[in-house]
């Protein structure tokens, strides 16, 4: 019963992913859960795991790789992803970038600095994660299962490569690396003990009432269940009114096509908190529209 899902404000939450195809609203979706969380918890912080994030362009603010306080709010802080910033600072040394680079999951395990953080500070109450698009998440989720094979790798071009996989993974070089990368192989390994912990982690998918997101929803799920990650609310974006669409065609069509996957969703996941999210006549940007924009999520919180 849906009754008995526990509320995105649930104060046993560490993290939310926030999830789907790319095009799907992730961000403003993302921006809209942690506004609202900022008015249920001390302090909230929100992260963007992908390269090309734009939860700048949605609170009109620029954001770095270290929490800023969101312009408006006095709890709520967010920041931009780190891997392009590590990745940059090492680039120097490209021949040895290229074989480190060759090691699965290196891109994403660079990403995970700020899960690293939240895990050795717990500065913040809750974190929620703007995900990169379905792929690169799967793969980020998935990269605590290939901790072996990475650090193998690294370890044997110990200590050549110990300053650039310094810089990668946000260790200080120096004659303790071997320790530090084994503090890495141990952070790790808490990170995905949380992911696992369904008392403090969940996920968000959010799709379009469209076969595609649809299918890659059903795919991404799939995987969560096979991580053993929780999962149990789905954000539909851009749901047309079927009222105010009967005097155009076009749109009577458009509505009349989100309504059977509509139909779909609501049959494959019965046992999920759905929400559905009216299409926008204009863009969800700054402080004001998300605020006004995070109203429509209150049935996730309360």
């Amino acid at each position: 019963m849906t009754e008995e899902l526990p509320f995105l404000n649930n104060p046993s939450y560490k993290w939310i992913f926030v999830g789907g195809k790319g095009g799907v609203g992730k961000t403003t979706t993302a921006c809209s859960i942690a506004w609202a969380l900022a008015k249920y918890r001390r302090k909230v912080l929100l992260v963007s795991t992908d390269p090309a994030s734009n939860i700048g362009d949605t609170f009109q603010q620029h954001f770095t790789t270290e929490p800023q306080l969101v312009n408006g709010t006095t709890n709520l802080y967010a920041m931009e992803s780190l891997a392009n910033e590590n990745v940059k600072s090492a680039n120097s040394q490209k021949h040895m970038m290229e074989n480190i680079l060759s090691l699965p999951g290196v891109d994403e395990l660079s990403v995970m600095n700020s899960l690293f953080h939240s895990i050795e500070h717990e500065e913040f109450d809750i974190t929620v994660f703007d995900t990169a698009p379905t792929g690169h998440t799967m793969r980020l989720l998935d990269l605590p299962t290939n901790v072996k094979s990475i650090f193998g790798g690294l370890e044997s071009m110990l200590p050549a490569a110990m300053s650039t996989a310094s810089q990668l993974f946000g260790i200080n070089p120096g004659s303790d690396g071997q320790n530090k990368l084994e503090h890495t192989q141990q952070l790790l390994t808490k990170v995905s003990q949380r992911l696992t912990n369904s008392l403090e982690t969940t996920f968000v998918c959010v799709l379009l009432p469209e076969f595609l997101p649809l299918y890659e929803t059903e795919r991404l799920i799939q995987f969560l269940n096979d991580k053993n990650i929780e999962s149990h609310v789905l954000v539909v974006n851009q749901v047309l009114d079927v009222e105010k669409t009967k005097c155009c065609p076009f749109c009577s069509k458009r509505s009349h096509m989100q309504q059977k996957y509509l139909g779909d969703i609501h049959d494959l996941y019965d046992d999920y908190r759905i929400l559905e999210i009216g299409l926008k006549d204009e863009e969800v940007k700054g402080i004001q529209n998300v605020d006004a924009f995070s109203q429509q999520f209150k049935p996730l919180f309360e």
